[in-house]
């Protein structure tokens, strides 16, 4: 029986194996998007001969998992739009570090103090005023008030807007908590007077904080705690005041689509109103591959999630992210391809085009099952050891993929580039209508 099976492994594995490399043929140049007719990204479309135009900003909802979380991928995409675009800030951000890994794009944080993170795990799943980015950080109340620190506060956070974004005029608006027992949230730009706002009060609201933020070049925003009550940031719009595109970068490690169904329903429906984006992005499916939930329970709750997408924000353009190819090491076999990968992706597509959604097949752009494998081995590594990661430049791949997609059949004429201010954080990259897919060849390392 085991002879038998380990046979079935292998004549499994081989010809995956031989088909990573093959597979990648398949995927003609141009568009990667599956579903897309005249109206799927009308409304995306639309927002960017606005803003190219200099008329509006062209705003990106992206939620995801680890993939988007470290905002190598989101960060691809957000650099290649802006390059064609122009550039309307890091949008959504959270003025505190939620996780120790947690950057905010194209500005430099630092926080201290006793704040806590609150988001679903796999260990909590209640409903939760988590907000638009399904966490939010809380810093408690002092148990024990003491004067002489009183001025300092119990939790801050710090965001420095970098010498590439010199020059930009900024609107900021934070987003709190006002709840009974709340307490007061200090805002400071720069060495301005700082700005005091009490957030107790009778039911819970989002209180919007408008800080106006003066002249251009860069600045300091601080936020600290007194202590004196609870205070909940859910996040910081910081947008440009100029036309553009902004990618709000809303990945949580760990993350399944599923674990939206626990932020509060009203607060996450008002919060992505007030965003209004243009276009919502579902990034998920890597971790799902790796679970024993029975297939059908997860396409009811993926179907909830896209539903409350389509209700919360009807006007939106959406589009589902695939997994990546995430292999699954069998001993005195190797890597073979994960049992349930095929079936999420399955799924996934069959819920987009079901909703009016796009949907970008990541394991086929990467050459199909086992092209993650490949991927480690190239020099330099598109894929991390661990098989499920990508490393920095296979994810500006493909990020410039999807981004590529998202814009494939516009015109060139409505490129806005040069009212871009140039960057030196991340490497130039640009939106091409035609990207080459799968993994290149082992002994040529990627265009970046």
């Amino acid at each position: 029986m085991v002879l038998r099976r380990l046979g079935l492994l292998l004549a499994i594995a081989v010809p995956l194996l031989d088909a990573a490399g093959a597979r990648a043929q398949d995927v003609e140049p141009g568009t990667h998007l599956e579903g897309v007719d005249p109206r799927t990204l009308s409304a995306f479309h639309a927002a960017l001969a606005r803003a190219s135009r200099g008329e509006g900003v062209a705003r990106v909802a992206f939620y995801g998992d680890s993939h988007a979380a470290s905002d190598s991928f989101t960060g691809a995409v957000r650099r290649a739009l802006q390059a064609r675009y122009g550039d309307a800030g890091p949008g959504f951000v959270l003025p505190v570090r939620a996780w120790p890994t947690y950057r905010a794009p194209s500005c430099e944080l630092s926080s201290g103090g006793s704040w806590r993170p609150l988001r679903v795990t796999a260990r909590d799943r209640h409903i939760d005023r988590y907000g638009f980015a399904g966490v939010a950080v809380e810093c408690a109340p002092r148990e024990t008030a003491d004067a002489s620190a009183a001025d300092d506060g119990l939790g801050w956070g710090e965001l420095a807007l970098p010498e590439t974004l010199v020059g930009a005029e900024w609107n900021l608006e934070l987003w709190a908590a006002a709840q009974p027992g709340g307490g007061t949230l200090r805002v400071r730009i720069d060495e301005a007077d700082p700005i005091e706002t009490a957030l107790a009060a009778d039911a819970w609201r989002t209180h919007y904080l408008a800080v106006p933020v003066v002249g251009n070049g860069a600045h300091r925003v601080r936020v600290e705690t007194l202590g004196d009550g609870a205070v909940r940031l859910f996040g910081a719009v910081l947008e440009r005041r100029r036309a553009g595109v902004v990618v709000d970068t809303l990945g949580l490690n760990g993350a399944r689509a599923r674990d939206q169904l626990s932020w509060d329903d009203s607060l996450f429906r008002e919060h992505l109103a007030r965003r209004r984006p243009d276009l919502v992005v579902l990034e998920y499916g890597t971790n799902e591959s790796g679970d024993d939930e029975p297939i059908a329970r997860y396409e009811a709750s993926l179907q909830q999630v896209v539903r409350r997408f389509r209700e919360a924000a009807p006007s939106a353009s959406c589009v589902l992210v695939g997994p990546t190819d995430r292999p699954i090491r069998v001993r005195r076999v190797g890597w073979v391809e994960r049992a349930r990968q095929a079936s999420i992706i399955e799924v996934q597509r069959r819920v987009a085009l079901a909703s009016g959604c796009a949907f970008f097949d990541t394991v086929r752009f990467q050459g199909g099952p086992l092209s993650t494998v490949t991927w480690a081995r190239l020099d330099p590594p598109l894929a991390q050891r661990d098989r499920i990661h990508l490393t920095r430049l296979g994810y500006l791949r493909v990020g410039e993929a999807l981004a590529a997609s998202l814009v494939d059949g516009l015109p060139a004429s409505t490129a806005a580039a040069s009212t871009t201010a140039p960057s030196t954080t991340a490497p130039s990259v640009r939106v091409r209508s035609s990207v080459t897919s799968g993994p290149p060849s082992a002994t040529s390392a990627p265009a970046p």
